[in-house]
């Protein structure tokens, strides 16, 4: 923390990958703690530039979140994808998680912690410029009456990822605001579809872990959850679903 906050980012990137490494083989990949060295890992590569990667990791701690039903750390991961997205280039669909993440902050009683406040309040800004007072206030309307569970679903599909040099932003709105994709099967999560359909080509785990960029003992937890989703126990019979269900060729 005393690197980042001194502004040696390159420096403290490593001392935030192994503090991930170590909660994710001492605590598991779903312990608040874990969440909270995703979060503080995918603010740190955001400050580099790197929003690919931050988004993916927002994502994979807001699917571990809700698998589990832990909610304490889904407002920052919203709050955090929503800066990013922003960034990206998609303000419509930032500002949609924004909302549900200040109705979910509002419930709890949970405040945002202030190392967070101003990436937060500089994006809000930035989104309010490019889409103008009306299109900012129907997007917040809008987050704020989806379900959470439509929320989160919308925040872990992969629309929207923009390379660094891609267009502003007006020329992606309608990107933004399209209606949310209709639920996987089982309930799979749009990480665990993205893990089974690297199941079904073949890849292993670590094979996996590499292309996702997560660690393999992450990979092995979705792999749980998939397994008992689809009532299945082996790599064959999942890879099959996914076949049978046009998730993978």
């Amino acid at each position: 923390m005393l690197l980042r906050d001194q502004g040696d980012l390159a420096g403290a990137r490593p001392l935030f990958e192994r503090a991930l490494a170590i909660r994710e083989k001492v605590l598991g990949p779903e312990h608040p703690e874990t969440a909270n060295s995703l979060t503080n890992l995918a603010v740190l590569l955001w400050a580099q530039g790197d929003l690919a990667a931050a988004r993916r990791l927002y994502q994979e701690c807001l699917a571990m979140l809700h698998e589990t039903g832990c909610q304490e750390f889904i407002p920052t991961c919203l709050e955090g994808m929503g800066v990013v997205l922003a960034g990206q280039g998609v303000p419509l669909k930032a500002v949609g998680l924004w909302r549900t993440a200040k109705a979910l902050r509002e419930a709890m009683g949970t405040p945002m912690h202030p190392v967070y406040r101003t990436d937060y309040e500089q994006a809000t800004i930035a989104a309010r410029a490019a889409l103008g007072e009306e299109a900012f206030a129907k997007a917040w309307t809008k987050g704020r009456a989806m379900p959470l569970e439509q929320v989160i679903t919308y925040a872990l599909e992969t629309k929207g990822a923009l390379p660094a040099d891609a267009k502003p932003p007006e020329a992606k709105q309608e990107d933004a605001s399209s209606d949310l994709p209709p639920t996987s099967p089982n309930d799979l999560t749009q990480r665990e579809v993205e893990v089974l359909r690297l199941v079904a080509a073949g890849l292993s785990n670590q094979e996996i872990a590499d292309t996702l960029v997560l660690s393999e003992r992450t990979v092995n937890s979705h792999l749980v959850h998939i397994f008992n989703k689809l009532g299945v126990n082996s790599r064959a019979a999942a890879a099959a679903f996914a076949i049978r269900q046009k998730l993978a060729e």
